[in-house]
């Protein structure tokens, strides 16, 4: 082989090893990182969630009369 197919093996040997493209990720990293954001990204989703839900149903039930509703 050339050094630059040594060198363009090292590179994706070296991105997999870290969880590049290929996916090798450790599970065990990957289930406690997602363990620990699932609450976060619940709480978050209700704080954006809510209030929008209240928008469109007081948009909807405010325009109704408008339309003969």
């Amino acid at each position: 082989m050339s050094s630059n197919e040594d060198r363009a093996h090292a590179a994706a040997d070296h991105t997999a090893s870290e969880g590049g493209q290929d996916g090798a990720v450790d599970s065990g990293t990957r289930d406690s990182v997602m363990g620990s954001q699932t609450p976060r990204l619940v709480v978050s989703w209700l704080i954006v969630g809510v209030p929008l839900a209240y928008g469109i149903y007081q948009t909807i039930s405010k325009t109704l009369p408008l339309f003969g509703g």
